[in-house]
C-alpha cells in the first residue's frame, strides 16, 4: 500500500494545473469524439464535445489520435500506438518498431496506416496497425505530420522545412522544396492542392502535388504559428494556432473570415466531422471548443468557468511609464518583447514573463513615452523620454544613443507612429507641430501645424494608404482626419467636455478600414468608438467610463481590449467578437496605477503597462468531468473519501468524496484516479480545480475485468486511497 501512495504523489507532479494541455483530436462519426496530450491524458465525448471523461494510458505524451468511424489510431512519446475499436471505450496497445516519438498517425483506410515522427522515422502498417515496417524518409529531421489523399499519394513535413512526397504508399520518400527553412506543423490535401503551415506564419499551398508552391499572407506583425490547417476541399480551409485564432479561407488563403471563439491560449490542433461540427485544443488547457454551424462560432464544453486574472511580470517606481514604451518585433525571434522603463531599456526572451535589463539611455528621464524597434534592422530603436520631452536613436542595440529631437512634447500620449507600409518612415507631433522622419528618427522635418496646442495623445496610419492618418488630441478631446499625410488635418469627432481627451487609437493589418479610439472624461461618450472607413464616420461601441488604453489582437480582430485610468477596480474590459459584446476581467492592480496601453501580442499573450509595472494575463478553464456533480451546499469541514457503493459491483459504482473551505484559496486542483494492483493509472475521473463541497461521480467498469482496484483522491495538501471490488 505504502508503493501505491508514492506513485500517486509523483503522477499528480507530473499531471499538474499547469501542465495541462492537448495535442490533437478527431471523430469518427460526429458523436464520440477523442482528443489526445500531454501526460498520457486522453479525453472522451460521446456528445459531440460538449462534456467529456477521461483516461490515462502511459506517462508519455500524445500527440495523435486519427479515426475512421469506430476505431481511433492514437500515437506517442516512446513510439506508442494505441487502437480503439469501440469509439475509444477501451484501448490496446501496438507493436511497433521504433522507440522514436511518433509526431503524427494517419490512416487512409481501416488497414492500411503510417505514422511519423522524430529523427526522420516512417512507419507503415497494412493489417490495421497490428504489424509495422519502417519506410525510408531520406531525412533526419523530425516529421511532425503525415496526411494521404490515395493508398500511394502522400505527404509528410517537418523541422528546418522538411516536405516528403510519395507516390507509391511510401516505398519511396522524395523531398520537396517548398521555398522555407521553417519548421512545419501541418500538412493536409484534396486531390492535387496541397497545404502546409508552420511557424513564423509559414503558410504555403500548391496546386500541382507540390511541384511548385504559393506562399500566403497571414498578416501576423507578430509572426505568430500556425499549428494546424484542415482542408475541407480545395478552397475552403481552416487554420488556427498563434494564442488562439482560428480563420476559415474559402479561396485557397487569398482572404480570410476570422471565427469568434472564446480560447486564450494557442490552438495546436483543428478537425472537422462534417460542414458544419468540428473542434480545436490547446497544449494549455483540458478546455476543448467546438463548432456546429460551420466555424462561424466555437463553444466552450457545457458548465465550464473561465477566470481572468493578471500577474506582475515587471515592477518600477509609480509613474516611470507614461506612453507606449513596450513593443515587439523581431523577425528573427517571435518570443522577444521590448520595454522601456524610464531610462532603461529591458528585453524579454519568453514573451514578458520575464526581463533583463540590456541598456541606459544618456538621459535621467522622468519617464519613458515610446519605445520602437525597426522591422528591418533590429539593432534599431527609437524612444521618447520625458521632462523635457526628448528623441533617441540608437543603430547598435542600445550600446550609443543619440539624440535626435528636443521639444515640447506632451507628456501623456503617444506621441509617435511608425508608417505600416514604409517602416522606416515616422510621423512624430508636439503640443503644436507634426514632424516626420524617413530614416526611423535619425532626422526630422516639420510637415505641418497641428490643429490643437494640447498636444498629440496618438497618431495613427493607414496600413494600406501612407497618406491617411488620424490625429487624436485633448482637452477638449478631438479626433481629426488627414488624407495628405499630415498636410492639413479635418475634425471627424469631438465632444466639448474642457478637460476630455481622446487618450488612444487602434488598428490593425486585417481590415484596413477599421480604426478605434477612446474617449475618456466627456460629456457622456467615454468608452470605445468604432470607424469602418478609416475615421470617416464614428459609432459608439461600448460606453465604458474612462477608457484609457485599447488594443487588437495581432493574430485576431475579433479580439479587443480596453483598459481603464483612475477606476477603483482598475480592471480591462475584453471582446472576443469583435466589440458585439464586452466581459471584464479581475483588478489588474491594487495600487494607483493607470492601464495605460494594452498590448496583445497575440491571443494568448496579453500585457498591460501600467504606470507602475507590467502585468500579463492569465485565463484558466475549469471543464467539469462528466457525471460530477456537487451533492451538497454544506461546506464540508474536512477532506473526506468515502467507501465506493456498491462496493463489490458490477460494472456500476459511486465514489463520493468532500473538499473543505480554505483561508489560502477558494478553489484547488482535485484529482480522483483509480488504479488496478500493480499501480497502473486506468482512469483518470476528476482533474478539475474544485470549490469547496461534497461531490459524488459514477464510474462505469464494463470493460474492466474483474479484480481488486484502488482508488484515490489526491490534492497538494491531501491524499488518501481506498480499495474496491469489481465482480463479473
Amino acid at each position: 500500500m505504502k508503493t501505491i501512495v508514492l506513485f500517486f504523489c509523483v503522477f499528480l507532479n507530473c499531471i499538474s494545473a499547469k501542465s495541462q494541455g492537448m495535442y490533437d483530436i478527431s471523430s469518427g462519426d460526429g458523436s464520440n469524439v477523442i482528443a489526445c496530450g500531454q501526460n498520457g491524458i486522453t479525453l472522451r465525448s460521446t456528445n459531440s464535445g460538449n462534456s467529456w471523461t477521461s483516461t490515462v494510458n502511459g506517462s508519455g505524451d500524445l500527440f495523435s489520435v486519427h479515426s475512421i468511424t469506430s476505431t481511433y489510431w492514437i500515437s506517442g512519446a516512446g513510439g506508442i500506438l494505441l487502437k480503439s475499436t469501440d469509439s475509444g471505450i477501451s484501448w490496446s496497445t501496438l507493436n511497433t518498431v521504433t522507440p522514436s516519438a511518433l509526431r503524427s498517425v494517419y490512416f487512409y483506410n481501416n488497414l492500411t496506416g503510417w505514422a511519423a515522427g522524430t529523427a526522420g522515422v516512417l512507419i507503415k502498417s497494412t493489417n490495421g496497425g497490428v504489424n509495422w515496417i519502417l519506410q525510408s524518409s531520406g531525412t533526419t529531421n523530425d516529421l511532425n505530420c503525415i496526411r494521404f489523399s490515395s493508398g500511394s499519394t502522400g505527404f509528410a513535413c517537418g523541422k528546418s522545412g522538411t516536405l516528403l512526397r510519395t507516390t507509391n504508399g511510401g516505398s519511396n520518400w522524395s523531398p520537396l522544396n517548398p521555398g522555407t527553412a521553417r519548421e512545419l506543423f501541418s500538412v493536409d490535401l484534396k486531390n492535387n492542392t496541397v497545404m502546409v503551415s508552420g511557424e513564423y506564419s509559414t503558410a504555403l499551398r500548391s496546386t500541382d502535388l507540390g511541384v511548385s508552391w504559393n506562399f500566403i499572407d497571414y498578416k501576423q506583425v507578430t509572426l505568430s504559428d500556425i499549428n494546424s490547417l484542415f482542408m475541407r476541399d480545395e478552397n475552403t480551409y481552416f487554420s488556427c494556432g498563434g494564442g488562439g485564432f482560428i480563420r476559415r479561407s474559402t479561396d485557397g488563403g487569398l482572404t480570410f473570415t476570422f471565427c469568434k471563439n472564446p480560447m486564450f491560449g494557442d490552438l495546436y490542433s483543428i478537425h472537422f466531422y462534417d460542414q458544419n461540427t468540428g473542434w480545436a485544443v490547446s497544449r494549455k488547457t483540458y478546455a476543448v471548443i467546438r463548432t456546429t454551424d460551420g466555424g462561424n462560432t466555437w463553444q466552450l464544453p457545457a458548465g465550464t468557468t473561465v477566470n481572468y486574472t493578471w500577474r506582475r511580470t515587471l515592477q518600477y517606481g509609480y509613474n516611470q511609464t507614461f506612453g507606449d514604451a513596450i513593443t515587439a518585433f523581431n523577425p528573427f525571434n517571435k518570443n522577444v518583447m521590448y520595454v522601456l522603463v524610464a531610462s532603461r531599456l529591458y528585453r524579454s526572451s519568453n514573451l514578458g514573463e520575464n526581463w533583463t535589463q540590456i541598456s541606459t539611455l544618456p538621459y535621467a528621464a522622468g519617464f519613458s513615452q515610446f519605445l520602437a524597434v525597426s522591422p528591418y534592422d533590429t539593432s534599431k530603436f527609437v524612444t521618447v523620454l520625458q521632462q523635457p520631452g526628448r528623441i533617441y536613436y540608437t543603430s547598435n542595440y542600445g550600446t550609443n544613443w543619440l539624440m535626435t529631437h528636443a521639444s515640447n512634447i506632451n507628456g501623456v500620449g503617444i506621441p509617435i507612429e511608425m508608417s505600416p507600409k514604409n517602416p522606416d518612415t515616422l510621423y512624430m507631433g508636439n503640443i503644436t507641430t507634426l514632424y516626420k522622419s524617413t530614416n526611423f528618427g535619425l532626422n526630422w522635418a516639420t510637415v505641418s501645424t497641428l490643429p490643437s496646442t494640447y498636444g498629440t495623445c496618438d497618431l495613427e496610419i493607414s496600413y494600406n494608404d501612407p497618406s491617411l492618418m488620424e490625429y487624436a488630441t485633448g482637452q477638449p478631446a478631438r479626433i481629426f482626419r488627414s488624407t495628405n499625410a499630415g498636410l492639413d488635418f479635418t475634425l471627424v469627432n469631438s465632444d466639448s467636455a474642457v478637460f476630455g481627451e481622446v487618450p488612444a487609437m487602434s488598428t490593425n493589418p486585417y481590415d484596413v478600414n477599421m480604426i478605434y479610439h477612446l474617449f475618456f472624461g466627456t460629456n457622456g461618450k467615454d468608452g470605445i468608438w468604432k470607424s469602418t472607413n478609416f475615421g470617416g464616420n464614428w459609432t459608439r461601441l461600448a460606453a465604458i467610463p474612462y477608457t484609457w488604453g485599447i488594443a487588437t489582437a495581432s493574430d485576431d480582430p475579433n479580439v479587443i481590449i480596453a483598459g481603464v485610468w483612475d477606476n477603483v477596480q482598475r480592471p480591462a474590459h475584453i471582446s472576443t467578437d469583435g466589440g458585439e459584446s464586452f466581459f471584464q476581467t479581475s483588478p489588474i492592480d491594487n495600487a494607483y496605477s493607470g492601464n495605460e496601453v494594452m498590448y496583445a501580442y497575440d491571443r494568448g499573450n496579453i500585457i498591460a503597462q501600467q504606470t507602475n509595472g507590467l502585468f500579463k494575463l492569465t485565463v484558466t478553464y475549469n471543464v467539469p468531468a462528466i457525471g460530477i456533480e456537487p451533492i451538497s451546499s454544506e461546506i464540508p469541514q474536512r477532506y473526506e473519501l468515502l467507501q465506493n457503493y456498491p462496493n463489490p459491483f458490477n460494472p456500476m459504482t459511486k465514489l463520493k468524496f468532500s473538499i473543505p473551505a480554505s483561508v489560502e484559496t477558494t478553489r484547488r486542483v482535485v484529482s480522483l484516479r483509480i488504479y488496478d494492483v500493480l499501480g497502473k493509472e486506468i482512469a483518470l475521473l476528476v482533474n478539475q480545480d474544485l470549490k469547496p463541497g461534497t461531490y459524488e461521480i459514477e464510474w462505469d467498469a464494463t470493460n474492466i475485468p474483474s479484480g481488486v482496484y484502488f482508488y484515490s483522491l489526491i490534492t497538494n495538501e491531501y491524499t488518501q486511497t481506498k480499495k474496491m471490488v469489481v465482480i463479473k
